[in-house]
């Protein structure tokens, strides 16, 4: 299988993964969704310590990394809060589409405050992508 498949096949896989954790924490009932963000969180906690303890790799951090890996965990923690709230209060469909537009949103900011240049046809296209995205999560 060429490098291209494999990527192709990971990215399906991981975006069932996340449709299925959608359900899980909907089928989860009236839990608070901090307290479902924990228990994802801790999942995840478990499997990175399993990988750090098996690679062992060198972690050295500086002064800004550490300023960085902060905001890094806080933005992702605030997410995940905000996605376990859509997922318990909006349509499932409509909670995972709109968890599925944060690459449009990186590519907006990589624009808008990162300065990156994008070719004419991701111009093009971004607009086109909004909008299906938009219409997806909100049809008429």
């Amino acid at each position: 299988m060429s490098q291209k498949n494999k990527g192709v096949c990971c990215i399906l896989l991981s975006s069932f993964s996340f449709a299925l954790m959608n359900l899980f924490v909907h089928l989860s009932g009236d839990l608070p969704s901090v307290q479902k963000s924990f228990f994802r969180n801790f999942v995840a906690m478990l499997f990175a310590l399993f990988i750090l303890l098996k690679e062992r790799p060198t972690i050295r951090l500086d002064g800004t990394s550490k300023k960085y890996l902060f905001l890094r965990s806080f933005c992702g923690t605030v997410g995940i809060l905000c996605n376990f709230y859509a997922v318990d209060h909006l349509v499932l469909a409509d909670a995972s589409m709109l968890n599925k537009m944060s690459p449009f949103f990186a590519i907006l900011f990589g624009i808008l405050i990162l300065k990156e240049r994008i070719k004419l046809s991701g111009t093009l296209w971004l607009p086109l992508l909004s909008v299906r995205c938009s219409s997806s999560a909100y049809p008429l």
